[in-house]
């Protein structure tokens, strides 16, 4: 028997710490389960709590030990995690042997104490798609989707292949959430940058040169006299503008949180004149790529279309998927349905009509999504590289106006001098 440090939340979310005395942490987890609480960490030590407070260092590494499982898994790791699985049970390695190899395996101690939980369940009787679930309940790192397709690989008898097909779908969803963030970085960089730079101009620089232009006692030229009008704008109103701000992004958060607005927006993503065809190659990818995984995986097309209305990450389309879905139930035909909603490209209802025919619709869809990938990479690419002389243009316009204001008078009085 060993002694285990646990902390752990009872049903109205208190924090509660303890210790226990058990064979394993998994051993631990059960107890604590049995008490109706929800374990946070267990950490192995023979320290009792009377020493704890004698020992500062094991005291400050077992709350850092705490700290870190506490803090949530990443999608990476949960990703290796299930290919790890997968192989491993394509090997004949039984099941809690091999969801053990996988925690220990693991660099991250939430997903280790997840994958502890998920054997605590599987060893009280239920499948691994109910544990997986149990775990998403109490804020593990696993997704609705992630359920629906253990539960069909363990409906079906082919949980290692729903497994691998589950791996590939969240490699593609992290390859292309990475794409959008690449397009991003660099706009959003210059971007704070300009308007940084723009704040310290108002603040501090063009306060300065203010004095200077006053005693002058001059006609100062238009572009200089705008200048110090919206540093003295910026000056006296920036506590409004900050509190405006603010206000601005509450009522957005606000409106976006509700279902017609979330959906307006992601329309309004959509058709953006840049971006919103990049975003719409995104979601369609998405679409394409789930819908495949999940037929791939054994999912009849009710079920898939149902999985991956959660997956495409846009509102707007996730409501014409449900139509689709509706559509479907009543005993039109997919290609139908799809062509209905004007959601998606012509290439995409085409193709879901000759998959339907020929009975390769997962194959077809899954030619789709790498297809659209593909363009993604590609267009992001062009967009970076569309962006970046936009964007310095713009900065070259911004400093000669600053330039223009600052020096403007100065060489008017140079002028004056010489005269």
């Amino acid at each position: 028997m060993q002694r285990f440090s646990w902390t752990a939340r009872d049903a109205k979310g208190a924090t509660l710490q303890g210790q226990l005395e058990a064979a394993d942490a998994g051993a631990t987890a059960a107890q604590l389960i049995a008490r109706g609480l929800v374990p946070v960490s267990i950490i192995a030590g023979s320290a009792n709590l009377a020493s704890a407070g004698a020992d500062p260092l094991g005291a400050l590494r077992r709350a850092w030990q705490q700290r870190a499982a506490s803090r949530k898994a990443s999608p990476e790791s949960v990703t290796l995690a299930i290919r790890e699985l997968a192989a491993l049970l394509k090997a004949g390695i039984p099941m809690l042997r091999a969801l053990r190899l996988v925690a220990d395996a693991s660099d991250s101690a939430s997903l280790r104490l997840s994958f502890e939980r998920v054997i605590t369940d599987l060893d009280a009787g239920h499948t691994l798609a109910a544990a997986m679930e149990r775990e998403a309940g109490r804020g593990g790192p696993f997704k609705d989707f992630d359920v629906a397709m253990v539960r069909t690989g363990e409906d079906t008898g082919r949980l290692e292949a729903a497994l691998l097909e589950l791996h590939h779908h969240r490699e593609f969803m992290h390859a292309t959430r990475e794409q959008v963030k690449a397009a991003l970085r660099y706009p959003m960089f210059v971007i704070g940058t300009c308007i940084a730079a723009m704040l310290v101009v108002n603040l501090f620089v063009m306060p300065a040169f203010a004095k200077v232009f006053a005693n002058l006692r001059a006609d100062l030229p238009l572009l200089t006299r705008v200048l110090l009008g919206s540093s003295k704008a910026v000056q006296q109103g920036w506590p409004f503008m900050l509190v405006g701000a603010a206000a601005l992004f509450f009522a957005w958060r606000q409106w976006v949180a509700k279902p017609q607005g979330r959906q307006a927006w992601d329309k309004l993503l959509l058709r953006l004149p840049i971006a919103g065809p990049i975003v719409r190659r995104i979601v369609t990818a998405r679409f394409a790529g789930s819908m495949s995984s999940t037929l791939g995986a054994g999912l009849t097309v009710m079920q898939a279309l149902q999985v991956t209305s959660v997956t495409v990450g846009n509102a707007h389309v996730n409501a014409a998927i449900e139509r689709i879905r509706h559509s479907v139930e009543r005993g039109e035909p997919l290609s139908r349905a799809v062509h209905a909603t004007h959601a998606f490209p012509p290439m995409v209802v085409q193709m879901v009509a000759i998959g339907e025919e020929s009975g390769t619709l997962d194959e077809l869809l899954g030619e789709i999504a790498r297809h659209l990938h593909a363009e993604v990479e590609m267009a992001v690419r062009r967009l970076s590289g569309s962006i970046e002389p936009i964007l310095i243009v713009l900065l070259g316009i911004g400093v000669a106006v600053m330039a223009l204001g600052v020096f403007l008078p100065m060489w008017e009085l140079g002028r004056a001098s010489v005269k």
